[in-house]
């Protein structure tokens, strides 16, 4: 354990950063599928659908998350 101030901001920093990428990664897989259906989701399957609105759900909680951890960073600066 350490009571080193400065090894909680790297922690918390690595965790945004991981957050962050795994929010770009899953934002450009919305995209992905978006264009793959004429940039909607009128013309998706069922199935298609439902793994875009999957991920739109972890997207949002991915960015609320991120939006947190700017808090916490921001006040610890």
């Amino acid at each position: 354990m350490s009571d080193n101030p400065q090894s909680g901001d790297a922690t918390l920093l690595d965790k945004y950063r991981e957050t962050v990428l795994a929010y770009e990664e899953i934002s450009a897989r919305i995209a992905a599928l978006l264009e793959a259906n004429e940039g909607g989701t009128a013309k998706m399957t069922d199935e298609e659908y439902l793994r875009y609105r999957d991920m739109a759900r972890r997207r949002d909680v991915l960015y609320d998350m991120m939006k947190r951890l700017e808090v916490r960073l921001l006040d610890e600066a």
